[in-house]
């Protein structure tokens, strides 16, 4: 219901932009509602009310994964909610969300380039589902940003639940062994929880959990035969593309490997195909066409987290590995061992066309790795359940025990590998209401930053304050505390400045700091000695 309301919206909104017309949030409203109650009677929830089937064993698995991890998400960025981060990647999505927000539209002005650079190319369907959701609640996009992606994050690790049931039906004990799925998936942490708690992926966050619903649609789909398997792959493809169409490549070819593979007419194959994967092709072609410098983000480069043992934890890789092999024999496995084929395959292919380029570094072939852990996990979680049920049909006595054995391995290998405590961000609130009200008292760009992390100014001058990322300044600008007081020493200093701890300022600039308004702990003051530019 949630997948198909979002990706009914991200469509309607660009749907509504390609032809002139605003993205009103009454009208995606209505469209997110809509979608959401269509899907809820194509899949029979109402139907499960009425036999009171609603709470079985299933769903109640797929409810208890999904509040548990987006309560411990919730919880990992509380009190504040704001994005976790120490990338500069969140900053760019904002400026994109807060244009959306403001002007109910996607950039096309040539003058918007300086601002948002490559974003005016970007795939912008996480970006609208952001603006919508700040539109309906009436607050800054800023503030549902942290629950958006902890919302998709949990939803994720409840469809990889559903998956590895999908996988072994008829097993009894299943609905209890494959709750260690979600939980092995949260071993490689620096990438499930990383995307999203480190380098702040938004796009990437919100894209991987469409990709995991087109895989769910063609598991389904090579038992069921069932339309409506190709209709929830065709809207979790348009969420892939609308968001972040490099996953489209393991999703479009697992669910292609699918319709060929099933024992089907050519024409009923061919006409599977056109319902799966038409609409989500048929927007990337357009994007494709509108925005051709879009597919520069094939060669483009940036931090991310490098593959290795330890990333991954070599148990996980064991599990993952014997999975694979698993999957000859488990014939609803094969589909989730032919998508992880497929990642791998296209991590190699993009490794080619980065040293073809030139390219330095393989940013979006360790970046497969982030998408690569989720059927991995599946792999995994089902080999320990296969396991399981070897003993407890060997060992009749611990047949009991068995059936948790799973569950206990995955918590025993995901100790110590997530945080325990809550993660702190750059950005908080009280910045963001200095910078708010710095931008309708003062210059925006006559404003220095004074703050412990770089990304905390970087984040204030681009977003909060609006300035453009391609300027002079930002070509010499490194938003680090100890270039800002240098620069103030040497007379150097703009009019203002935002101090975030006056008390870290070094004794020799205090004469100049007059203090104009203060947001505990950050100060906006003005610098008797500086100069707006051009004055």
């Amino acid at each position: 219901m949630v997948l198909a309301g979002a990706a009914a919206l991200m469509g309607a909104g660009y749907l509504l932009d390609l032809v002139g017309l605003p993205m009103h949030r009454v009208v995606l409203a209505i469209v997110f509602a809509c979608a959401g109650l269509a899907a809820a009677a194509a899949f029979g929830v109402a139907s499960a009310v009425r036999q009171k089937t609603i709470f079985s064993i299933e769903r109640l698995g797929f409810l208890a994964v999904v509040a548990a991890s987006l309560s411990y998400f919730l919880w990992l960025a509380s009190p504040e909610f704001l994005p976790v981060t120490i990338g500069p990647d969140v900053v760019h999505h904002l400026q994109l969300i807060h244009f959306i927000q403001r002007a109910q539209a996607l950039p096309h002005a040539a003058a918007l380039h300086p601002y948002l650079l490559e974003m005016m190319n970007y795939t912008p369907g996480s970006h609208i589902l952001a603006a919508s959701v700040g539109e309906w609640l009436r607050i800054d996009a800023l503030r549902v940003l942290q629950p958006l992606a902890a919302a998709f994050m949990a939803l994720k690790l409840g469809m990889l639940y559903l998956v590895a049931l999908r996988t072994v039906p008829g097993s009894r004990s299943a609905p209890i062994a494959a709750l260690a799925v979600p939980v092995l998936a949260l071993v490689p942490a620096v990438y499930t929880i990383g995307s999203s708690f480190h380098f702040f992926f938004y796009a990437q966050v919100v894209s991987e959990t469409f990709a995991v619903g087109v895989l769910l649609a063609a598991v389904c789909w090579s038992q069921s035969r069932a339309t409506g398997d190709l209709v929830v792959a065709a809207v979790c493809g348009i969420g892939v593309l609308l968001c972040w169409p490099v996953w489209i490549g393991p999703a479009a070819l697992t669910m292609l490997f699918v319709l060929l593979r099933a024992p089907l007419p050519w024409r009923s194959r061919a006409a599977a195909a056109a319902v799966a994967l038409g609409p989500p092709f048929g927007f990337g072609l357009a994007h494709a066409l509108l925005h051709s410098e879009g597919g520069r983000i094939l060669v483009s480069s940036g931090a991310v987290t490098e593959p290795s043992v330890a990333a991954f934890g070599a148990a996980f890789l064991v599990l993952a590995a014997c999975g694979a092999l698993l999957s000859w024999r488990v014939r609803g496995l094969f589909t989730v061992a032919i998508f992880l084929a497929a990642v791998l395959l296209q991590a190699a292919a993009l490794a080619v066309l980065a040293v073809r380029a030139g390219t330095r570094g393989f940013y979006l072939p360790f970046k497969m790795m982030y998408l690569a852990v989720l059927p991995a996990a599946v792999l995994g979680g089902v080999a320990l359940l296969v396991l399981a049920e070897y003993l407890s049909v060997r060992v009749p006595r611990v047949r009991a025990a068995a059936v948790m054995l799973p569950v206990v391995v995955a918590v025993l290998l995901v100790a110590g590998r997530v945080p325990r405590v809550r993660q702190t961000s750059p950005m908080t609130l009280p910045a963001y209401r200095v910078g708010d009200w710095a931008r309708d008292h003062a210059r925006p760009d006559c404003v220095d930053y004074f703050t412990a992390h770089w990304l905390t100014g970087y984040w204030l001058h681009l977003d909060v304050l609006g300035n453009p990322r391609d300027s002079d300044r930002m070509r010499v600008e490194t938003f680090e505390f100890r270039d800002t007081v240098g620069k103030w020493l040497e007379g150097r200093g703009l009019r203002y400045g935002i101090v975030e701890d006056l008390d870290a300022i070094p004794r020799e600039l205090r004469p100049d700091l007059v203090v104009i308004q203060s947001f505990p702990p950050f100060t906006f003051v003005r610098n008797a000695r500086g100069r707006c530019p051009g004055v």
